[in-house]
Order: structure tokens, then sequence, then C-alpha cells
């Protein structure tokens, strides 16, 4: 086999890992990604699934596919010329899917770290940073104050921002109000705001003006 037949071979390979990597992400925007670990997640999703995948039909028929050589031999399906079907692709990406649905729900629901409660291993009770574990539930009505224009939000957050140096809250349905929480100003349908870490505090329940 060629270098340019093991890279193809190999990128083929890796598709159902790409699939199910991806849409992780997509998924969940706001978790970290590094990029000279993807590789490394890619390969091992593909062959988690095509293990799977072989093991069920192992299982069910009492015979391997004709398309991998063993449920756990996966250097001779990157090495060797071993098609892999595109049924068993199009399978394997679909599966891929699935789990990729599943690790969201275990991602977002912590399951893990409440297993580890559980057991007495962590105290952690989620794998967020503090600005994301605070802002996870979206549609929840808050208080925003802005340091910067003297303004007080009331509103729901529908969107916000990775973790930085500047945080970018998506409100709607807002009240606005100056900084004595007296005076109503306005009301606004939506309102995007763009405000470094220190320039506003935000509550999470809300104070009801006199």
């Amino acid at each position: 086999m060629s270098t340019i037949d093991f890279i193809i071979h190999c990128f083929i390979f890796s598709i159902p890992g790409i699939v199910g990597v991806e849409l992780f992400y997509y998924l969940n925007p706001h978790k970290e990604r590094h990029y000279y670990f993807e590789i490394f997640k890619i390969l091992l999703l593909s062959t988690f699934v095509f293990f799977i995948i072989e093991l069920i039909a192992f299982i069910k028929y009492k015979n391997i596919s004709q398309s991998i050589s063993s449920p756990i031999d996966v250097i001779s399906i990157i090495k060797n010329n071993i098609n892999i079907d595109i049924h068993l692709l199009l399978l394997a990406s679909f599966v891929s899917i699935i789990f990729s649905f599943i690790f969201t729900w275990m991602h977002q629901s912590n399951i893990l770290f409440k297993i580890a409660n559980t057991l007495n291993i962590t105290t952690r009770i989620s794998n967020q940073d503090v600005w994301e574990h605070f802002m996870h539930q979206l549609n929840t009505q808050v208080i925003l104050r802005d340091f910067t224009t003297n303004l007080i939000y009331e509103g729901e957050v529908s969107g916000y921002s990775d973790v930085g140096e500047v945080r970018e809250i998506l409100l709607t349905n807002v009240k606005i109000f100056k900084s004595d929480f007296k005076t109503k100003i306005c009301n606004r349908d939506s309102i995007y705001l763009a405000r470094r870490y220190n320039e506003f505090i935000i509550e999470k329940e809300p104070i009801k003006s006199k």
C-alpha cells in the first residue's frame, strides 16, 4: 500500500469519528477544544463504533463481516487492502451520531460527577467553570447590573459566550431601569451586551421594582 492509499484509508476509517466528534462540539458550543487531542478522539471513536458494530454482528450472526477482519484488529483495517463497505461506513456514522447524543446528555447532565459524588470520589458538582455553570439554564430570568452605562436590565438569558476577557450576553423580553431600579426607562424585545467580566453583575433572582 502506497503512502497516499494509506492516508486515504485512514481518512475513510476516521469518517465516523469525525462526524461524532464534530457533532458533539456543535451540540456543546461552550466545551473547550484542544485541537492537538482531536485526532486521538476521532480515531478512538471510530475504533469504538466499528468494534460495537462488529460485536453486534458477531452476537447476532455468529460471524464477522467481511468488511473488517476482526472487531479488535484495527491495524489491519488501515494497513491492509481491506475495503470498508459504504453501507458499513454509513451505519458507523449513524451509530457515531447516536453516541454523540449520549455523550452530550452525559456531559450536560453531569452524569459522571453525580456518580463520583455518590461514591465520594470528588466534591465537584460539575465539569463546567463557574461562568458556564451559572449561565447553563437558558431562558432564565436575571437581573444584569451594567456598571458601564449605570443601567439595570431585567430579562431572560437566551444566549451567552464562552469564558473570556469579554463576556457576551443576549437578553430577551428586556426591561431597562435606571441604577436605582425604581425608574423604568423602556422595554426591548432583545438586547446584546458585550462587557468585560468585571463591568457587570448578574443576579438570578429577579428584584421587584417599587
